[in-house]
């Protein structure tokens, strides 16, 4: 029997072919899809990219303080699942901080070393890498997660001079990971530089010494002095000025040479020290004893001695002009004028003036008597006369406080220069630089350092400065 289909039956077996149809198609097209992302390009290449092998680090100590030994201590944490076989030091960018050198330490110059280094040559550049297979190897039997190593952190003494140097220093392991950065402060210094520096300030305690202490002793002294001087000077001239007396004639002054000698004693150094009159000439420890009122009455009363000899010489030498042009007869009256100007000598001190009035007196009894009057060559007759005493000039001590003087203003100016480049003293943990024996010096002369320039030293300044006054 011929079964029929019913028009609806058979449209709905035709949908659901056709959906059939379709999936299968569709399931196809994905498939190639998949298959054709898959596959590896035939002519493209890509470099490997950088593993993610996580590291740490313990840093060292900062500042890093370099006396007796070169090399400092840190830590490396590396877990086991990282596979790092190595550790070094890539880059550098440590510079000395003195602004008057600018060295650098590159990567070379550093070393890092499994144990305590003693030299360089101590550390080979395997030995980071030797260590970490050992540890990582009784770490693996121990089933750790992770190893730590003690690494000492090395550098060449030869390349790193006194100073503080600053800057970062960078480390890659192998294979390559992230890098680290040591932030690193290195202060290097030896105990022989710390030594020439206590003799750098010493020289300039010695140095300062003699320029203040020593200089302006010096200069009191001499300004002591000069008055002495001045009537040492003085009695000198007048002692040369008899001397030129006829010989027969010298008898008659013998007080006046007397005199002079005796206040020519007074006047030498050695006496006005045994009498503490001069300030003394190596500076004391302890306040000095000088009498300076005893000085000053001292030293006027041979000023006054001084002045009443000038006044008996000049009346010697004008009548012992004489002796060459009077007439015979009257010699000896010329002698007996001479012994009662040299009496005088006998009662100092008095009032020059007074002095000066007797002798002319005497002139004058002289000069009314005719017959005792001299004939000049040109055949006028000759008189007595008192002639106005002469100023006497020194200038042996002037020129020697003058130079002390100069030597302070060149002393002053060096140090206005050195003290622009300096701004701390030592001790200095980097100490050894040519600052740092500058700054000694600087320290040793005991002035601020303030950086002011020449310009700026005034002679108010400078007196405070060194505590020292100088003559205008």
């Amino acid at each position: 029997m011929q079964r029929t289909v019913s028009p609806g039956r058979a449209s709905r077996i035709a949908i659901n072919l056709a959906v059939s149809v379709l999936a299968i198609f569709c399931i196809s097209d994905i498939a190639a899809a998949d298959s054709a992302g898959t596959a590896p390009p035939s002519t493209t290449t890509t470099s490997a990219p950088k593993a993610n092998l996580p590291w740490a680090i313990n840093p060292p100590a900062s500042p890093w303080n370099i006396t007796d030994h070169n090399w400092t201590e840190f830590v490396v944490t590396v877990p086991i699942s990282s596979k790092i076989t190595n550790l070094r030091v890539s880059h550098s960018t440590i510079v000395d901080s003195d602004t008057g050198r600018g060295k650098t330490l590159p990567a070379d110059k550093f070393r890092l070393c499994t144990s305590v280094p003693k030299t360089m040559e101590s550390c080979p550049e395997n030995a980071v890498a030797t260590e970490l297979t050992k540890v990582a190897k009784g770490a693996a039997e121990a089933q750790a997660q992770s190893i730590s190593i003690t690494l000492w952190l090395m550098v060449d003494q030869d390349a790193l001079p006194n100073g503080t140097f600053t800057g970062n220093l960078y480390l890659d392991t192998e294979p390559i990971t992230e890098t680290k950065t040591l932030q690193l402060t290195i202060n290097r210094t030896t105990q022989s530089a710390k030594f020439r520096g206590s003799l750098v300030i010493l020289a300039g305690v010695v140095l300062a010494w003699f320029i203040t202490v020593l200089a302006r002793s010096r200069i009191n002294r001499d300004q002591v002095l000069l008055p002495v001087e001045l009537l040492r000077q003085k009695l000198s001239d007048l002692q040369t000025q008899l001397e030129a007396v006829p010989r027969d004639l010298k008898a008659d002054i013998s007080n006046t040479l007397k005199e002079i000698g005796s206040v020519q004693n007074d006047l030498s150094v050695e006496n006005l020290d045994a009498q503490q009159l001069l300030p003394p000439s190596m500076p004391a420890w302890v306040q000095s004893t000088t009498q300076a009122t005893a000085f000053q009455a001292f030293i006027q009363a041979r000023a006054q001695i001084g002045d009443n000899l000038n006044v008996i010489t000049t009346g010697i030498q004008q009548a012992a002009n004489l002796a060459a042009t009077i007439p015979p007869a009257r010699l000896q009256a010329l002698h007996t004028l001479l012994q009662k100007i040299d009496q005088f000598a006998t009662i100092l001190p008095q009032t020059s003036t007074n002095l000066q009035v007797q002798i002319k007196a005497l002139f004058d009894a002289w000069n009314t008597t005719p017959q005792a009057q001299a004939v000049g060559a040109d055949g006028s007759t000759q008189f007595l006369v008192m002639p106005a005493p002469s100023p006497v000039g020194i200038y042996r001590i002037r020129m020697e406080i003058q130079t002390i003087t100069l030597l302070f203003w060149a002393v002053w100016g060096a140090l206005s220069i050195l003290i622009g480049f300096t701004v701390v003293i030592m001790p200095a943990p980097g100490f050894g630089t040519t600052a740092d024996y500058i700054r000694c010096a600087l320290w040793g002369f005991g002035l601020p350092v303030t950086g002011q320039g020449l310009q700026t030293l005034t002679m108010p300044s400078l007196n405070t400065q060194l505590g020292v006054t100088l003559p205008k």
